[in-house]
């Protein structure tokens, strides 16, 4: 989406407090519908975290019986496994996954009995630990096909993800980011086979 956004005075806002985005909110809404996956950029401040924020929660609030909604801050991270570590920090906190991790988690050799035991900084630790350069890929197909296998439909934001491409190429040469680029390219392609999941990347 290339079209200019005005600024916000606060980070994120929701609800009551959100308004003048009607337009932006209707494109966007419509390609979700249709299973499309979707880029919004902008100038920082610009609005766009919350427009993302408040399309999910409207679509909670609308249609929560055909709709999961998960939101993925991304900006600390600086590489592929610390993306799939977040995505699968996010997934923990919603119901709709919780219990759907239990498979994915089994090639760290722990049930989610005791995953759920972990506090945050520790499940972060001991996926940090399992998640590499050789696996994350793989990993993260498994994850994708762990969302997609819910009854519902699903509206999935990686916030930032422009960050994460920086650093990325600050901190490796560029067949790394090139590698992670071309691995979401095929897995915006596969999640665009059967529209189960509308991904939105933003920042």
């Amino acid at each position: 989406m290339t079209d200019k956004l005005k600024g916000t005075e606060s980070n994120v806002v929701t609800g009551e407090l959100f308004f003048n985005r009607e337009r932006e909110r209707r494109i966007i809404r419509g390609r979700i519908f249709n299973g499309e996956s979707q880029l919004l950029t902008g100038q920082r401040r610009m609005g766009k975290s919350s427009i993302a924020r408040e399309i999910g929660r409207q679509l909670q609030e609308e249609d929560a019986g055909n709709w999961n909604y998960i939101f993925v801050d991304i900006q600390a991270c600086a590489s592929g496994p610390e993306l799939i570590r977040r995505l699968a920090e996010s997934l923990r906190e919603h119901p709709e996954f919780k219990t759907k991790l239990d498979q994915w988690m089994s090639f760290i050799g722990k049930k989610i009995s005791v995953i759920e035991k972990l506090t945050i900084s520790n499940l972060s630790i001991t996926l940090s630990n399992h998640l590499n350069s050789s696996n994350w890929k793989v990993r993260g197909r498994e994850l994708f096909k762990q969302i997609e296998s819910s009854s519902k439909r699903t509206y999935l934001v990686l916030d930032e993800f422009p960050d994460l491409v920086t650093k990325v190429h600050r901190n490796d040469d560029k067949s790394v980011v090139e590698d992670l680029m071309e691995w979401l390219r095929v897995e915006t392609q596969e999640l665009a086979l059967n529209q189960k999941v509308s991904l939105l990347l933003s920042g």
